[in-house]
């Protein structure tokens, strides 16, 4: 946890402070020398928890089926674990762990339900793994193994089919929609919204207004699912004919405060041996019901993938990057909004030290140390609507309430 300085107040400045009455004398000592009976941690410790997984096993008895399935549930959760958490390009760092070093590392282990058969070794069960926050954060800083763990808010995905100058959003012939909808995503650091594509949806926004990028319409629908900002994607298809393969190109933007507009576009294409583990172009109609659909499973893959790499590589807590360190100044309203900042920072896991300069009613200077860049730093203020921004007028840096 970040370690704060004590703080030392005039006199004259502690007798302000007792027009907060609602605090006591003794919370009110505390909250400004920065200690707490119990710190309230904001770094998102359920992260560790990884979705159950199905497990089958065979073995020579139903013990040691049993005893294998517990095995490689942990290695499979904790595979899951890092694809979600450490960029792909840190990935190779990660060294073979043993049984034992594996299990030193797991906090809980659920199984919700287990079946055994009756003498043939067979033994299925949903287990649910959970690893110990503390020890996970430690296991990646000791191998300077860069990962993230800030949660972006979520976003909603838009996905817009145009071929030639038809453009589909709701329409039920939108199969790049219903592709997504359908879709089975691993969980992520950005998780996403479906739109249900019903009459008030249809009415919020269409397709043009969409390509428009039309903002008001666009963060109106995104606030109708509890998101903060839109994942555009559009798929321009193009004719399947003469027997030609099938190719689309696939355009991505984002929406939402806390990224880039760049558009990423990403171009598909079916090869003829791909075409040819399901059925001839020739017989489309028959034995190919679809010739997009393994495009769109691809497609979606590959987004929703480069999605959620470029929000780890925004908010890298980099063990190999110390020393970092800036001079905030935070406007103040009351002594409580300081209470809820300090508990913040006390949870984030990219601080390693804070500690404080100067505080009065209106306003705390505050020296910060963290891990990692700048602008990681400001991503993971911004998820806890916090904008951390350079004041030209004061020529330092700022912490504002959104």
């Amino acid at each position: 946890m970040p370690q704060i300085s004590m703080l030392h107040l005039p006199k004259q400045q502690l007798k302000r402070k007792l027009k907060y009455a609602a605090l006591s004398g003794s919370m009110l000592v505390s909250a400004f020398l920065g200690y707490s009976s119990q710190h309230q941690v904001l770094a998102d410790d359920a992260l560790f928890l990884v979705p159950t997984l199905t497990i089958q096993e065979q073995g020579d008895s139903e013990v040691a089926a049993k005893k294998s399935a517990l095995i490689k549930a942990k290695r499979q959760a904790f595979q899951e674990l890092v694809q979600m958490l450490v960029p792909v390009r840190q990935q190779g760092k990660m060294p073979a762990l043993s049984d034992k070093e594996l299990e030193n590392l797991v906090y809980t282990t659920d199984i919700p339900s287990e079946r055994m058969s009756q003498g043939a070794g067979l033994y299925v069960a949903d287990i649910q793994i959970g690893f110990r926050p503390d020890l996970m954060r430690n296991f990646f800083k000791q191998r300077g193994i860069a990962f993230s763990e800030t949660r972006s808010r979520p976003l909603l995905v838009l996905p817009v089919m145009t071929q030639g100058s038809n453009n589909q959003l709701w329409e039920d012939s939108n199969e790049w929609r219903l592709a997504w909808a359908n879709s089975n995503l691993s969980p992520g650091l950005v998780p996403l919204e479906q739109p249900l594509g019903d009459i008030s949806d249809i009415s919020e926004i269409t397709s043009d207004d969409a390509l428009a990028l039309d903002q008001d319409k666009l963060m109106s629908i995104a606030a109708k699912y509890g998101a903060t900002g839109v994942v555009l994607t559009i798929a321009d298809i193009a004719d399947v004919t003469n027997g030609q393969p099938p190719v689309m190109s696939v355009s991505n933007i984002i929406i939402a405060e806390g990224w880039s507009d760049d558009i990423t576009i990403y171009d598909f294409a079916e090869t003829i041996e791909r075409i040819s583990e399901t059925g001839s172009m020739d017989n489309a109609s028959s034995e190919v019901t679809n010739p997009y659909a393994k495009l769109y499973d691809e497609a979606i893959d590959v987004v929703y993938s480069s999605l959620q790499e470029r929000w780890k590589e925004t908010n890298l807590i980099d063990p190999n990057v110390q020393g970092n360190s800036l001079l905030m100044n935070i406007p103040l309203a009351n002594l409580n909004e300081w209470l809820r900042i300090r508990s913040m920072l006390d949870g984030m896991t990219m601080v390693q030290r804070y500690k404080i300069v100067n505080i009065n009613v209106d306003e705390a200077n505050v020296s910060i140390e963290y891990s990692g860049r700048t602008d990681s730093l400001q991503s993971a203020l911004k998820q806890m609507n916090y904008n951390l921004a350079f004041n030209d007028d004061v020529q330092g840096w700022s912490l504002i309430k959104r």
